[in-house]
């Protein structure tokens, strides 16, 4: 009799689905709890099966299980399913915060969705509700944008003292950028020429502040010329800043070889 009952228990056992005998996941893809600590009661389970692409989101205490194959973006584009296209399908999963989040992938754009758990619950339904995972910018208004550069353009506004005349620019290959600033020679009669190197926010590199020329073998200073000297006509070369001096008797024709050290001269000849 004792032989009997193991045998018939073999062949019950036999005769059992796998699911009856132990827990089967070779049948899902993804599955997951909104437990997040070791020991802590389950309240919903998320999952989607191997042979079925929507996402199962199952109420535990209710014993009730909701199904999403489709999802209805904000964006008025028409709903987009999650079955017959292997190019379109959930990822990066998880349960946060009372709600279920995942995006989807699509051909014109990833969308962003969540399941809401407890919202609608006493209802006995969940909510989804889905966006564009990366939404276009907003244009701001034409009045908006303007303003804002208006202000802009306040923040980095430069204020010439009226002791300059003009302050330019130019690139040389090989030697960087020079910034000239001409001074109204009524009240100065200098100029300065500085040096960039590198960029110029980099900082600067050398200054040089002219108010003197070698004349044949004097040195003419415009410091105590009462206005009757004056420098204009600036003008590049490759490797030298040209411009005249005016005086009294006549123009003189000058440069300063590029690029200057301390101990560079001005230097003029008759025209």
């Amino acid at each position: 009799m004792k032989d009997y009952i193991q045998l018939l228990s073999l062949l019950l056992l036999a005769l059992m689905p796998v699911s009856a005998i132990s827990d089967d996941i070779s049948g899902y893809r993804y599955y997951q709890t909104n437990s997040s600590q070791h020991g802590e009661k389950p309240e919903f389970i998320a999952y989607i099966k191997n042979d079925d692409p929507c996402i199962y989101i199952k109420d535990i205490e209710k014993n009730k299980t909701s199904k999403f194959c489709e999802i209805q973006p904000n964006t008025g584009h028409g709903s987009i399913s999650l079955i017959g296209d292997p190019n379109i399908y959930p990822f990066e999963m998880h349960f946060l915060a009372g709600r279920f989040h995942f995006f989807v992938a699509a051909y014109w754009a990833e969308q962003k969705c969540e399941i809401s758990l407890y919202q609608t619950r006493k209802e006995g339904y969940m909510e989804l509700s889905c966006g564009l995972r990366y939404p276009p910018k907003k244009e701001k208004p034409k009045e908006e944008i303007q303003k804002e550069l208006a202000q802009k353009a306040k923040e980095y506004e430069v204020l010439i003292p009226r002791s300059v005349k003009s302050v330019s620019l130019k690139a040389l290959k090989g030697q960087g950028t020079y910034r000239l600033i001409q001074n109204n020679s009524e009240e100065n009669p200098c100029f300065t020429l500085e040096s960039y190197k590198n960029a110029l926010y980099k900082g600067l590199t050398s200054i040089k502040h002219v108010c003197s020329v070698k004349y044949n073998n004097d040195t003419i200073n415009l410091i105590g010329s009462d206005g009757n000297s004056w420098f204009e006509n600036f003008t590049w070369t490759d490797n030298s800043l040209m411009f005249d001096l005016n005086k009294s008797y006549g123009p003189l024709k000058c440069h300063l070889k590029l690029p200057f050290t301390e101990k560079s001269d001005a230097v003029c000849v008759d025209q």
